[in-house]
């Protein structure tokens, strides 16, 4: 877990969180899938994804919640993920910062 960061600036003092790492754009990085719900628990998202599947037609629902309830790690590129993603509005900076923290839990 990060720490947060104090700044003085004059009589102002700010505190923020350190930027994440950035992943590598030619790696794929991989987390397990407890660092990913846990990261996703803390943004608040896990209630979305589980909404996105539940709303998937049969066929795709039932590979998502596989992939899901079963993988033990996930892929930055994963298809089921970039969909997902999709489907609740979040952004690719969104999902890097994501497995950026999911990466350290």
């Amino acid at each position: 877990m990060m720490s947060l960061i104090t700044v003085s600036v004059g009589a102002t003092v700010v505190q923020m969180m350190p930027e994440a790492p950035q992943p590598s754009l030619s790696a794929s990085p991989v987390v397990t899938m407890k660092q990913a719900r846990l990261a996703l628990a803390q943004a608040n998202r896990i209630e979305q994804i589980e909404a996105a599947i539940s709303s998937l037609p049969d066929e795709q629902q039932r590979r998502a919640r596989i992939e899901w309830e079963y993988s033990t790690t996930i892929e930055r590129n994963n298809p089921v993920l970039i969909q997902l993603a999709e489907a609740i509005g979040m952004p690719d900076a969104e999902i890097d910062a994501l497995f950026a923290v999911a990466a350290q839990l």
